[in-house]
């Protein structure tokens, strides 16, 4: 079926608007970029083996026209550079026309996560002089696949298949275009996917991402169970008496296990508004999306700090909260985090609020093992509660090379808070070479700073007098390319004065001054 597409296209109608509107595109930039979280968001990234690269993303919203939306994220790109300078990026030459102007590198078409259809893209794709192939990669999520085919020929070169992850390398870089269909199942996109497995009583399955542990005591068959939780209500509640669904769901496939006294034990943070585990109730329904739902033994964990249900979990099975007290509000709809160049930008949407204060933004860096608070944003509905739709964003500035991980501490009024899910960003290194400021600066015994390397390549760091004397070698090897490292100087046997710090890498190198003082 189809799939995004790449296209390589030069034409002259992309450069009628002129320098004026290349310069108000850039001008446009800063205060518009991703607004709004669209309800449906997934990259499709294109490279060449002479280093270029450019993500655009692709989706649905609701609120999307065929044309350029603002609010959204999508802006118009200023005029292509002159050939042989990389750039890619959507245009709408073949396809029916949404005005793009220059071209855009986020399009999103109106639909909801529920679509069910086909949407087509182009994408173009402008090589550098040295290029000679180029590859585009995809991200689809389930529920979506696609077609990648070339305009020149129609399909006759390249006509590659789209589902989940993959790529396809462009080797003949004169087909000016290539074609994109995405079918769209309507299928609902999961938040997180977590899978265990189980052999023994003693090894529980735990599915920490989605807040639930699976225990048995005993097993026949030892099994792979996988674990779902989607961020939307589910279709249908019949047989369902309790007043409050809740809007998200969990699905739960137990594989090969066959296994008794099987229980799902789900942590109060899962259930996104529960505060009551006394006052929830579980019902399942098997397969997922199809019949009535039937309730399952509930009860409160001894320590009041989960809900535990006893479904019969022989079968691909879908589970549901409901209460009549508990208003078990969605705590997010979605959650994602991007890059743009040096920073992340977080987009967030909330399906309807109670009592809710605001979101703690907490930020796990490159390597790092703690979660440290990277900001506050409040609630944007009148005293904490709606039933509207709310969508928020916080963006993480001078973010260093390498996956950064985000979650979000949804706060209430009365101070309850709920974590949700993590998601993470990768932010390439934007030039060759880094090499950070070492600090501290002036340093008397050691100092240290950090580098990264935006190739795979044989890299040096040395210390240097102001009269180019190398004092000693802090690094010689191969880095990890993209990756933020730290080094360690030890001064203490230094005399006072001035010294540089020189890291070479590939032909490239960069400098940085360190004071020693006794």
């Amino acid at each position: 079926m189809p799939v995004p597409t790449a296209s390589l296209v030069l034409r002259p109608r992309l450069l009628r608007q002129g320098l004026l509107a290349g310069v108000l595109a850039l001008l446009l930039v800063a205060p518009i970029r991703a607004q709004s979280l669209p309800e449906v968001s997934f990259p499709i990234t294109v490279r060449t083996d002479a280093g270029g690269a450019q993500e655009l993303t692709l989706g649905l919203d609701p609120d999307a026209t065929a044309g350029i939306d603002g609010a959204l994220g999508e802006i118009e790109q200023p005029p292509l550079p002159p050939s042989g300078i990389f750039d890619a990026r959507l245009i709408d030459a073949d396809i029916p026309a949404g005005d793009f102007g220059q071209g855009l590198v986020n399009d999103y078409r109106p639909g909801s996560a529920g679509f069910s259809g086909v949407k087509e893209h182009e994408i173009q794709i402008q090589p550098e002089t040295e290029a000679t192939q180029a590859t585009i990669s995809w991200a689809l999520p389930d529920g979506v696949s696609g077609t990648l085919t070339d305009v020149v020929t129609e399909g006759g070169q390249v006509d590659v298949s789209m589902s989940g992850n993959g790529s396809y390398t462009l080797t003949n870089l004169n087909l000016d275009k290539l074609s994109v269909e995405l079918d769209y199942s309507g299928s609902q996109v999961p938040v997180t996917i977590r899978s265990a497995r189980i052999t023994s009583a003693e090894l529980s399955g735990s599915l920490p991402d989605i807040g639930s542990t699976v225990q048995v005591s005993s097993v026949e068959t030892a099994g792979t169970v996988v674990g779902k939780k989607f961020p939307n209500a589910p279709s249908g509640t019949a047989g369902i008496v309790e007043e409050n669904v809740s809007d998200y769901r969990f699905e739960m496939d137990p594989g090969t296990l066959s296994a008794t006294d099987l229980a799902v034990r789900f942590s109060m943070d899962a259930l996104d508004g529960g505060a009551d585990p006394a006052a929830v109730e579980v019902y399942r329904r098997s397969p997922p999306g199809s019949g009535a739902f039937q309730a399952v033994p509930t009860e409160p964990s001894q320590d009041g700090s989960a809900v535990v249900a006893t479904p019969d979990l022989d079968a691909h099975t879908e589970l549901v909260m409901a209460s009549d007290t508990q208003p078990l509000p969605v705590a997010l709809a979605a959650f994602t985090a991007r890059p743009q160049g040096e920073e992340v930008v977080l987009a967030w949407r909330t399906a309807s609020e109670t009592n809710n204060a605001g979101f703690s933004v907490q930020h796990q860096r490159p390597g790092a093992g703690l979660w440290e608070p990277a900001g506050f944003v409040e609630s944007r509905a009148p005293g904490g509660t709606t039933t509207e739709s709310q969508r928020y964003q916080y963006v993480l500035r001078d973010a260093s090379p390498g996956t950064h991980r985000f979650r979000l501490r949804q706060v209430d009024l009365d101070g309850t808070a709920r974590l949700s899910d993590p998601v993470q960003a990768t932010v390439d290194l934007q030039d060759a070479l880094r090499l950070d400021a070492p600090t501290p600066n002036p340093a008397r015994e050691t100092a240290q700073l950090s580098y990264a390397v935006r190739e795979r390549t044989h890299a040096t760091l040395h210390l240097y007098t102001v009269l180019g004397e190398r004092v000693s070698t802090v690094y010689a090897g191969t880095p990890v390319p993209g990756e933020l490292h730290t080094a360690r100087i030890d001064v203490s046997t230094l005399s006072s004065g001035v010294y540089w710090l020189r890291l070479a890498a590939g032909g490239q190198s960069a400098t940085q001054r360190l004071v020693v003082v006794r």
